[in-house]
């Protein structure tokens, strides 16, 4: 809780859900996905059954935690940056932390998010990568009519359009590093991608 001391309880709270999220991706990359039972990230993560179930519904949602974790720091990186740069540094300088956050993490892992991802086809919830009340596309979508109202970027569809399209192309970089088993540098050649697609898009 922002500004308030935590009370021991809530620490532990949060230590607990921390162990159970470690234990299981790191189990995840491991042996799969689909190999893992509960009864195993609780046994490594040193906690009860019932404690998983208190902070996660299913294993689904600890990949959902994921993406949690990381559009809180795509928040953190857009709020610190300095509001004189033109938005399409922004834009790059946002992306460009997704490559790092999810190259740190390796190729192997963001195969088993995108599998837990594309096996629940009848499942609403699993719409969390491409949904617009994600972090990411409200900033990408904030970042362009920004860009709009300054005169920085001109093109001939609406804002929300651009984001669509921008975001399909930010996800097309991490299927194709998945698909090529991470056999290049992922940040490296995201970013010369990212930043071309940028000044092609919004000029």
């Amino acid at each position: 809780m922002k500004g308030q001391q935590l009370t021991n309880r809530q620490r532990k709270a949060l230590e607990t859900k921390k162990a159970i999220f470690e234990s299981a991706i790191s189990l995840f990359k491991e042996k799969g996905f689909e190999n893992v039972y509960i009864d195993e990230i609780t046994a490594k993560a040193g906690t009860s059954k019932g404690s998983f179930y208190t902070y996660f519904k299913s294993k689904d949602e600890v990949i959902f935690e994921h993406y949690n974790k990381i559009d809180e720091h795509y928040d953190i990186v857009y709020r610190a940056l300095p509001t004189e740069l033109d938005c399409s540094i922004k834009l790059l300088a946002v992306l460009k932390e997704g490559l790092i956050f999810t190259e740190k993490l390796g190729h192997k892992f963001l195969s088993i998010v995108l599998y837990s991802q594309l096996s629940n086809f009848d499942d609403d919830s699993t719409s969390i990568i491409m949904g617009k009340e994600r972090t990411i596309y409200q900033i990408v979508n904030q970042l362009i009519k920004e860009g709009r109202e300054k005169g920085e970027f001109n093109p001939p569809v609406s804002s929300e359009e651009l984001a669509e399209m921008l975001l399909c192309f930010y996800k097309g970089l991490y299927l194709d590093w998945c698909l090529t088993r991470g056999k290049f540098p992922f940040i490296e050649r995201g970013e010369k991608q990212l930043k071309t697609f940028i000044n092609s898009l919004l000029s």
